[in-house]
C-alpha cells in the first residue's frame, strides 16, 4: 500500500508532467474539478480554474518550458488534507491537496515564476 508521501508525489508528477508533455488526461487525474490556481500581481496576477488549465495543457502551453526539473517537498499531511511545495521550471508552487474517492487531488495552488 502506498504511503501518503508517495500518493502526493504521484499526484504532483501527474500534474506537472502532464503539463510539460501536453497530456491533459494525465494532468486532469491530479486536479480537483473546483481547483483554483492563483498568481500574485508580481507573477502575472492571474486566477486560473481547472478547465482553463486543462485547455492550455491540451494546446501545448507547457511544452514551451526551456528546461524541465521538479523538486517536491512535503509541507504537511493530516488525514485527507496535505500541503506540498513544488520547485520546478518555470515556477514555485504551494499546493493544497485533498483526499477523494479517486485519490489525492490538487484543490488549490499558489504559484509564481522562479
Amino acid at each position: 500500500m502506498a504511503t501518503d508521501d508517495e500518493l502526493i508525489t504521484w499526484t504532483v508528477h501527474d500534474y506537472l508532467e502532464g503539463w510539460y508533455d501536453a497530456e491533459a488526461p494525465r494532468m486532469d487525474r491530479a486536479l480537483h474539478p473546483d481547483l483554483i490556481k492563483r498568481r500574485p500581481a508580481g507573477g502575472g496576477g492571474a486566477i486560473l480554474a481547472t478547465d482553463f488549465l486543462l485547455e492550455a495543457c491540451a494546446e501545448g502551453e507547457g511544452t514551451r518550458a526551456a528546461g524541465r526539473w521538479v523538486k517536491i517537498g512535503m509541507a504537511g499531511v493530516r488525514g485527507d488534507i496535505a500541503r506540498a511545495v513544488v520547485r520546478s521550471l518555470p515556477c514555485r508552487e504551494y499546493l493544497h491537496l485533498i483526499g477523494t474517492g479517486g485519490g489525492r487531488k490538487i484543490a488549490g495552488a499558489l504559484g509564481m515564476p522562479q
